[in-house]
């Protein structure tokens, strides 16, 4: 529960970013190119590839709740720690959790 008003924000944050981008760059600048079948269609290349983005990088998280995901992600963290505690001392990829 901790984490999940930061993850609404985040959320929010990056929907009215990609909306002004979308809005701005798509509809206003290539409108002036492009007919709507061809926007649609850049539309559903760019989603595409986003959702293929998605489930090749985020894997591990896939179908659980917010509270599983920040399980996984401290267990992460912590295997980092020991390796780090183990190794030869260097803090590569390294985030002390509080």
């Amino acid at each position: 529960m901790k984490h999940r008003k930061v993850c609404l924000v985040v959320a929010n944050v990056v929907y009215w970013c990609s909306k002004m981008v979308v809005q701005d760059l798509l509809f206003d600048s290539l409108g002036q190119y492009l007919s709507a079948a061809q926007m649609l269609f850049l539309l559903c290349l760019f989603s595409g590839v986003v959702g293929l983005l998605i489930y090749f990088c985020i894997p591990k998280t896939k179908r659980l709740e917010l509270e599983g995901v920040d399980k996984v992600l401290l267990e992460e963290e912590i295997c980092k720690m020991d390796n780090y505690r183990q190794g030869n001392g260097e803090l590569d990829d390294v985030l002390i959790v509080r």
